[in-house]
């Protein structure tokens, strides 16, 4: 990509303020930064208020941009957090020269299965939409996994006996099919 190509998705009017801690999840693991400190942020522009998250875990893989071209994904930031006026949240985005990071942030339904994903999970299916080789071929809040649609629960899990008693159902009906 040419320098400055998504130029036009990284301008915001809109303004976060917000400081924490920042510590390693694992020896090997990302950064994690707790980012419920600071002023806040503009939930809409020219509001003039600030809200603060209750829970705002930002996952980097450095604290610092390593311009890495080989595997670009090594520039993206993920986020989960929640506000208790506006919901839960996922945030995807990435890091650039001079440590500036670029999220945006999707509120999710209570419903949506991705409320129960956690940081891995969200990991793993960003770089499944954006990375092809090690280049990341659009910005990271242009891909499907950002998309408002709701993305529903499946079924409660069953107990074990729910899913014997359907194992043994499912035989019985084979060992018939078989027979005939």
């Amino acid at each position: 990509l040419a320098r400055g190509a998504f130029d036009e998705f990284v301008s915001s009017e809109l303004r976060f303020e917000v400081s924490g801690m920042t510590k390693r999840t694992s020896p090997e693991g990302p950064f994690c930064a707790e980012l419920t400190g600071g002023l806040g942020y503009d939930p809409v522009s020219g509001a003039g208020k600030k809200h603060k998250d209750d829970m705002h875990n930002l996952y980097l893989a450095h604290l610092c941009w390593r311009g890495n071209v080989h595997d670009q994904s090594e520039n993206l930031i993920f986020a989960l957090g929640r506000c208790d006026k506006f919901g839960q949240f996922i945030s995807v985005g990435w890091s650039r020269p001079g440590n500036r990071l670029t999220l945006a942030r999707r509120y999710l339904h209570p419903d949506d299965i991705r409320t129960t994903w956690d940081f891995e999970r969200l990991r793993k299916e960003l770089i499944a939409e954006v990375k092809v080789g090690g280049k990341v071929r659009i910005p990271p809040w242009k891909c499907p996994l950002m998309h408002s649609k709701l993305r529903k629960r499946k079924a409660p899990l069953q107990t074990s006996d729910e899913h014997t008693n359907k194992k043994l159902k499912l035989s019985t009906k084979e060992e018939q099919q078989d027979a005939s």
